[in-house]
């Protein structure tokens, strides 16, 4: 098994109340490991790029989306995203 480096540290992590209400901890953990080490999930290509360019320039956002299955047993989109500038990650669904 490999593990990544992370590409950069988590510093003020808020979960949204619906995110904290309805998926796993352990999804949200793993969701934020991925994010960390460069694994953005189902964004384009583009967005990958804009991230790396914020990682290397130590400034502006960095963000990842990625699927879980709600309660009703629907697939919905989790995102994660981190403001480099004031050292905050939030994780929300894109509606909040």
């Amino acid at each position: 098994m490999v593990t990544k480096l992370p590409k950069y540290k988590l510093y003020h992590v808020f979960k949204s109340e619906l995110i904290k209400r309805i998926v796993p901890d352990e999804h949200i953990e793993e969701c934020l490991t991925r994010h960390r080490t460069g694994d953005y999930a189902i964004l384009s290509e583009e967005d990958w790029q804009c991230n790396e360019d914020a990682i290397k320039d130590k400034k502006g956002y960095i963000l990842s989306c990625y699927e879980y299955i709600t309660p009703e047993g629907e697939y919905d989109e989790l995102y994660n995203e981190t403001d480099l500038d004031s050292k905050y990650t939030s994780v929300t669904q894109v509606d909040e």
